[in-house]
């Protein structure tokens, strides 16, 4: 992870919205995973939408983030929120690879997770974000 300072909630926040805009992640450990490795997309989104939204408002938490970042985070959430209920995670005719690999609304969630890195210049590598 390139980042210049940052405290330990925060790390696990931006390397979670990283492991969101990363197909390559969702694919090894969403898709290929053994059982004692797996992890849920849809929990990994809403997890990460909760602690980022909690890093925001509150208080003690938003101190670790620059207004600018802050900003960021606020907009991201509000995207991936919208985003989120676009998929239909309860259809049982949809498997978990095609909404990885094909829903155009899980395109655009990575695409914001991407974004929203860029914006406040956080990069991972896929192995960091295979590491527990």
């Amino acid at each position: 992870m390139h980042l210049e300072s940052s405290s330990n909630g925060k790390k696990r926040i931006l390397r979670d919205i990283a492991r969101i805009g990363s197909l390559p992640f969702q694919e090894k450990a969403c898709l290929q995973a053994t059982s004692q490795e797996y992890v849920l997309v849809d929990e990994l989104i809403e997890t990460t939408l909760s602690g980022a939204e909690l890093e925001v408002t509150n208080e003690v938490l938003a101190t670790k983030w620059s207004q600018v970042e802050r900003d960021a985070l606020r907009g991201f959430v509000n995207r991936v929120n919208q985003l989120f209920d676009q998929i239909a995670w309860q259809d049982e005719s949809l498997t978990l690879a095609s909404i990885v690999n094909e829903d155009p609304s899980m395109q655009m969630i990575r695409d914001a997770a991407n974004e929203f890195l860029r914006q406040v210049r956080a990069s991972f590598s896929v192995e960091e974000l295979l590491a527990n």
